[in-house]
């Protein structure tokens, strides 16, 4: 394997540069950024980020973690520009996990300190464990992350993990870890997509052909213990090929904040996610949409209904909402305090009507947006 660079202004249209940096098949005519040029390392994943870290040097401004194909080490990286990369030091970093994943890591603000997240198959099930470090070389253990009784198992394992701050609310952790399911052969494996090329696939390996793949949400608070979607944010689909084998629908890295194609829209959220993983000799990205804040939501039908959130303590001066309504809809906002007793002057009598669809609607009272009790 090699590691392949691509850009875009947008996160809609990308290229492939011509780097000129290593030989392939031949020729320098390429966009690889590395291969096996350091000794001991040949590469299997790659997770680069741009290092926060105040402490961060000019030479170092962008960071990786790959791991080895050859051995179940994690190696790091550095680099001025994303393109021009060097270990981080003569050798691995870190040496207790399995890896064989793409491992993400970061410069955490709310820990102050670098965080990765890597695999591990503990009792043969595959999770997702952690390790932190103050300086990107020296790694200290930080064990299994806690779902609580809504961990892998057996029959639904991670995949990957994909977890990072999200960028609109930087101690919020959002992660995507690729759910793999594996029934076996059934009597519905061949009515999946690409038989053919799946019964192909099984004369390498069962699960090659048998097992399934989808996306998770999980977020997290404090980086160690996490809530968990039991749907799949990521499913297949319906299409006819390309979405429906190991491998398929891992979404890559993290969120982007990218312009909306349609008419004019406000800005979206992309997430690019894997797919004919095992159809040939290549594979491909596709991009998802998604609103902006939007992971999670309540849905209202036509009658009636209501949302109480957990306490939180409001700093600011206004409220605004990321909503949606039909052309019947309406949402009203009531204030209570930590009793759940309503607030003067902030309750559902006092509370304007708002309807439309919106990403930061100031919601108010009696004309008045101003939250000043």
């Amino acid at each position: 394997m090699v590691i392949g660079y691509a850009e875009s202004k947008d996160g809609i249209t990308w290229t492939r540069p011509n780097l000129g940096l290593f030989e392939f098949d031949g020729s320098k005519d390429n966009n690889i950024v590395l291969d096996s040029v350091f000794g001991g390392f040949r590469p299997h994943d790659f997770s680069p980020f741009v290092d926060t870290n105040p402490k961060a040097t000019p030479d170092a401004k962008y960071k990786a973690v790959g791991r080895d194909y050859r051995g179940h080490t994690v190696w790091g990286f550095k680099s001025p520009d994303a393109i021009h990369w060097t270990p981080v030091k003569d050798g691995p970093v870190y040496t207790r996990g399995v890896f064989d994943t793409q491992n993400i890591s970061f410069w955490s603000e709310e820990e102050g300190r670098y965080v990765l997240y890597y695999r591990v198959i503990p009792s043969g099930i595959r999770h997702i464990a952690r390790a932190f470090s103050d300086d990107f070389v020296n790694w200290e253990e930080d064990g299994l992350l806690d779902f609580g009784d809504a961990g892998p198992t057996k029959e639904e394992q991670f995949y990957t993990n994909q977890i990072k701050p999200y960028y609109r609310a930087p101690h919020i952790l959002i992660g995507f870890p690729a759910r793999y399911v594996d029934r076996g052969m059934t009597a519905s494996t061949y009515e999946l997509p690409e038989p053919e090329l799946r019964k192909e696939r099984i004369q390498r390996s069962l699960r090659f052909g048998t097992a399934t793949t989808d996306s998770l949400l999980i977020t997290s608070r404090d980086g160690k213990h996490f809530r968990r979607s039991d749907e799949a944010f990521l499913r297949p689909g319906l299409r006819t090929k390309n979405n429906w084998s190991y491998g398929d629908n891992y979404l890559a890295c993290h969120v982007v904040e990218t312009p909306s194609t349609e008419d004019d829209c406000p800005r979206e959220l992309s997430l690019y996610a894997t797919e004919s993983y095992f159809t040939g000799d290549s594979s491909i990205l596709r991009r998802y949409t998604l609103r902006i804040d939007g992971f999670v939501s309540a849905h209202a039908k036509h009658e009636t209904g209501d949302v109480l959130t957990k306490p939180f303590t409001f700093d600011g001066r206004q409220l605004s909402l990321n909503f949606a309504t039909s052309a019947a809809g309406r949402v009203k906002v009531e204030l209570q305090d930590k009793k759940g007793k309503p607030i003067p002057g902030f309750t559902l009598d006092d509370a304007d009507m708002v309807y439309g669809d919106s990403l930061d609607r100031v919601v108010s009272w009696k004309g008045d947006t101003t939250c000043h009790h």
